[in-house]
């Protein structure tokens, strides 16, 4: 009887300390969790304030919201946009500088600008003509199309395999780069030699209509 007493006394003392350890997970587990979901919340909350920030950046130098449906930006566009969301794809042609925020985003189209990308991942097609630089803060920058400028910024990864520029599509409507000081001063040279000489004017031209002096007759009583 007394070793029946003591063997239920160990079972209940096993099943206590069991549950004890079992609460004792879900203590820390729980805690785990909701630390996890706290910074996850720091996190994203940072994410969304550096976002805010750069779209006022680009607001503010004059960048006008571009409306992106379903990720992509089909437009034929004048004037510098701005495009934002999580994935975005450039199909179209923009004929000015293009700002992206998004986590990532392809450029397929033409830019005829410089492009500013701030997010995690950019991917330059190999159809895509950029007729100026990339300005980016990024992980990873792939570049396999046409791009004129130069990858500025700051970014982790870059993939620089562009193609030479010389074999870009000649559609693309570039800015006409300023005249130098020494095809200008030429340009004033043809222009001043083109231009004819103007006659001369007609009262530089002996007149004559008016009568000329009759020579005086001699004298001849003269000696």
């Amino acid at each position: 009887m007394a070793d029946r007493t003591t063997t239920s006394l160990q079972v209940a003392q096993s099943g206590d300390s069991r549950n004890k350890y079992a609460w004792g997970c879900g203590v820390g587990c729980l805690a785990v969790v909701i630390v996890m979901v706290i910074l996850a919340f720091l996190g994203l909350r940072m994410i969304w304030n550096t976002t805010n920030r750069y779209i006022t950046q680009f607001e503010q130098q004059g960048f006008v919201r571009a409306e992106v449906i379903d990720g992509r930006f089909a437009e034929d566009a004048t004037g510098p946009y701005l495009c934002v969301g999580q994935a975005i794809t450039l199909t179209g042609a923009v004929h000015d500088d293009l700002a992206i925020v998004a986590q990532n985003a392809e450029i397929q189209g033409q830019v005829q600008g410089e492009v500013f990308f701030r997010g995690a991942i950019l991917i330059i097609s190999a159809d895509a003509v950029i007729a100026g630089n990339l300005d980016v803060v990024a992980r990873e920058v792939y570049v396999n199309g046409f791009l004129q400028g130069q990858v500025l910024g700051t970014f982790e990864q870059l993939f620089d395999h562009r193609r030479p520029w010389a074999e870009a599509p000649a559609n693309i409507e570039l800015t006409p780069e300023p005249p130098t000081p020494e095809a200008s001063e030429s340009n004033q040279e043809q222009t001043s030699a083109s231009t004819s000489t103007a006659p001369p004017s007609a009262s530089v031209l002996p007149d004559q209509t008016q009568p000329q002096e009759r020579e005086k007759p001699l004298n001849r009583n003269s000696p």
